[in-house]
């Protein structure tokens, strides 16, 4: 197979690299790439549903492009007026509701490899789900 598109089961073979290393989600990137993996990262999420507030210390699983980690939120940055798309106040937030937009780090129990919503828009983009239930999509 030459090529392969989005839905497209294909087995691929890397020269040099034994089969049983290679695993699902893992991800190819070139020799110098322009980062790495990381454990922290800022996102700008949206809260879609969640039984009372949110604050720093929360603990979520990550589902960003095929992977799955559990990560805990990190510091509350600002939140993010919907009508202006500007952060409406600069001082650190205490606590996020529903239906609030916010910037925030999030902290990963293990290193990742991810994309900018900036740099690669399809592979930007997450969700947070806490007991089976999405609380919250960003982009990273």
């Amino acid at each position: 197979v030459d090529t392969a598109s989005a839905g497209d089961i294909v087995r691929l073979k890397v020269k040099g690299i034994e089969e049983d290393k290679v695993h699902v989600g893992d991800v190819l990137v070139p020799c110098k790439p322009s980062h790495g993996p990381v454990v922290r990262f800022e996102g700008k999420i949206n809260i879609l549903e969640c039984k009372s507030i949110i604050t720093s210390g929360y603990p979520s699983v990550l589902h960003i492009h095929t992977l799955e980690a559990d990560c805990m939120f990190g510091e509350l940055k600002a939140v993010v007026e919907k009508k202006k798309k500007i952060d409406a106040k600069p001082s650190k937030p205490r606590f996020l509701r529903q239906g609030q937009t916010a910037t925030l780090d999030l902290e990963l129990s293990a290193p990742a490899w991810i994309d900018t919503y900036k740099e690669v828009p399809q592979l930007g983009r997450f969700a947070l789900r806490d007991e089976g239930v999405t609380v919250a999509v960003g982009i990273v």
